[in-house]
């Protein structure tokens, strides 16, 4: 009978906590409209700072890959109002980083594939 009022108890704390963990999880639809708008002008502004530096690149004999990686952390500070955003909203850092790793990752490609065009048309290709 011990047992069963031990397992029973420990069953009700095992709920118990298994709710909490429930209320405390991020939901992406908290953000609100003005958040969801803010992160957009910040990633245009994110783009339009890639568009400027990669305009900007004017160097003789270059390599696409150095090129690009020096494009984007000219840029990197751009990506910090996105992340002040998101954690204003409450959204778990883990969650923060991963969207601006993958809006650095989609950024990353679309650099290297003009910077190694302009490569090419340096070269003659």
């Amino acid at each position: 009978m011990y047992r069963s009022i031990v397992l029973s108890a420990w069953l009700i704390l095992a709920g118990h906590e298994f709710a909490v963990g429930e209320v405390q999880q991020w939901d992406s639809s908290r953000l609100t409209d003005q958040t969801i708008e803010a992160i957009q002008q910040q990633t245009l502004n994110y783009h339009r700072c890639l568009d400027r530096q990669m305009a900007a690149f004017n160097q003789k004999d270059f390599d696409s890959r150095t090129a690009s990686n020096s494009v984007l952390k000219q840029c990197e500070d751009q990506l910090d109002p996105i992340r002040s955003s998101l954690l204003n909203e409450h959204v778990p850092i883990e969650i923060a980083n991963r969207y601006l790793l993958r809006k650095r990752h989609e950024a990353a490609r679309q650099v290297l594939k003009f910077m190694m065009f302009a490569e090419s048309q340096q070269n003659g290709h």
